[in-house]
């Protein structure tokens, strides 16, 4: 199976490449790795249909780590197009607010599942037996028509389509990233201007600030992601990328959830204490 898999994959990479050195417009290029990803697809299937596992491990392997690699190129293309289809319809004002939407979107799909993230990144097994064994769920692909594309739990399991996706947004959201900075608003709004402001704690710390900001509702009410909230911190005071979500489990961990908050309290106290005796 490996050797297969191997093949398949170095196979799919070539003729993405030459797809690459052709230089056509984008629109074309996406079109044309769609369809191939959709051959590697069957082609896959049809080989899982009549392979037979050697045992459970080499089975949690391929749901595990193979397959999602495969379906996680059908899930990035089929959200680019459907991305470039649609803002290619509406006015700038809509085409961002559409993106942004999107980006929020894609960043809570990323909090919700990630103890899954955790899972995989921390290289555990304890659950793949319940993630990766069960049989006999069905689903429908939900990016295309209904009829298009059925995921069977022998091809593909819930968790590993999950998987798929995980992989396939963190792809992604760059991507939207840079449709944003070619907003002509983003020009216009000057948002090139550069603070002399530097972030001098850790990154936790601006985790705590971030946390706190959105459920305070001293933001937007609260109706903001939180990922939002920490980017915009991070621009401003030139932070480092904050993997927020992650630093939101080891917040759990901690003994205070509050440490950098509990030391501005005191700061602030202190501060005015003393500025008043002065």
């Amino acid at each position: 199976m490996e050797n297969f898999l191997k093949q398949l994959w170095t196979d799919y990479l070539e003729k993405t490449e030459w797809l690459e050195k052709r230089g056509q417009p984008s629109k074309e290029s996406y079109a044309a790795r769609t369809r191939l990803v959709f051959a590697m697809l069957l082609e896959l299937k049809a080989f899982i249909y009549q392979y037979e596992f050697v045992d459970n491990k080499e089975k949690i392997r391929y749901h595990k780590h193979h397959v999602p690699k495969f379906m996680a190129e059908l899930v990035f293309l089929i959200h680019v197009q459907r991305l470039e289809n649609t803002t290619q319809l509406v006015s700038d004002r809509v085409r961002k607010k559409l993106l942004e939407k999107e980006k929020r979107d894609l960043n809570r799909f990323f909090e919700k599942n990630l103890s899954l993230s955790q899972y995989m990144s921390g290289n555990n097994d304890y659950l793949d037996g319940q993630y990766f064994l069960q049989e006999g769920v069905q689903m429908e692909f939900p990016f295309l028509d209904e009829s298009a594309f059925v995921l069977e739990s022998r091809f593909i399991t819930v968790t590993g389509f999950t998987i798929a996706r995980i992989l396939a947004y963190g792809r992604l959201l760059p991507h939207l990233e840079e449709l944003l900075a070619k907003d002509p608003d983003a020009v216009k709004e000057g948002r090139t201007e550069v603070s002399s402001l530097n972030w001098t704690d850790t990154g936790m710390s601006l985790t705590e600030m971030a946390y706190a900001l959105k459920y305070s509702g001293a933001v937007n009410k609260g109706n903001v992601d939180v990922k939002e909230i920490a980017d915009a911190l991070a621009t401003a005071f030139h932070a480092p990328d904050v993997n927020i979500y992650r630093n939101k489990q080891d917040l759990y961990s901690r003994k205070s959830q509050s440490m950098f908050l509990d030391r501005l309290r005191k700061a602030l106290i202190l501060g005015l204490e003393e500025s008043d005796g002065g």
